[in-house]
């Protein structure tokens, strides 16, 4: 018991196991009664248990101390290399983090890709509807400079026609006799002109030789 009391981690027991002779203690607890076995087996299970032992080996191990093979299961710990287990130990957590972790990395760089996408998709998206809007708004001023220029052509094409008639009619009244007085008079009535345009446009086409 006082042996066992000694046991705090794995090294121990490989320390131990190293140390005394199996012959001699399995010749020692060859006597040992039955209720002091149970005893041993239970603080061994309890520390076997602290260390992280798994549960089939320490039934293992206990069921050798309660058989009297004390020796036999402190030989099976000179095979138990701490440092082999701890590294394993540590390599498989360390795949468990790496898991986590790439899996919130995926996780991160697939929501960095979706904004991008976002982003690239909303830009794209924008000209488009600009170009959209340029091109509606040119067809709109097309149209409208359009009908403006159509609109002053046949402004124009009125005026040059009107010109034209009052020539002719100016023409006509002096070619016939009629007075420049009547004449103005007739396309103030006629064509809606003022006395001074009227006056002018007789002015104007008025021939100076008949």
């Amino acid at each position: 018991m006082l042996m066992i009391d000694k046991l705090q981690d794995m090294a121990d027991f490989i320390n131990i196991s190293n140390e005394i002779d199996e012959l001699w203690l399995k010749e020692v607890t060859k006597n040992s009664p039955e209720y002091l076995l149970g005893i041993m087996a239970q603080v061994i299970e309890g520390l076997l248990s602290k260390l992280n032992v798994p549960s089939e080996e320490i039934m293992e191990y206990t069921q050798q101390i309660k058989e009297r093979r004390m020796g036999e299961w402190l030989s099976n710990f000179k095979g138990y290399d701490v440092q082999a287990a701890r590294k394993q130990m540590r390599e498989e957590a360390r795949r468990e983090v790496r898991e986590e972790i790439l899996e919130e990395v995926r996780q991160e760089a697939l929501e960095e890709i979706r904004q991008e996408i976002r982003q690239k998709v909303r830009q794209e998206v924008q000209q488009e509807i600009r170009q959209e809007v340029r091109q509606e708004i040119r067809q709109e001023i097309r149209q409208e400079i359009r009908q403006e220029v159509r609109q002053e052509i046949r402004q124009e094409i009125r005026q040059e026609t009107q010109e034209e008639a009052l020539e002719k009619f100016i023409r006509f009244g002096k070619k016939h006799g009629i007075s420049k007085e009547t004449v103005e008079a007739d396309l103030k009535e006629q064509y809606s002109l003022k006395g001074t345009e009227a006056a002018e446009k007789v002015a104007l086409y008025w021939p100076l030789q008949s």
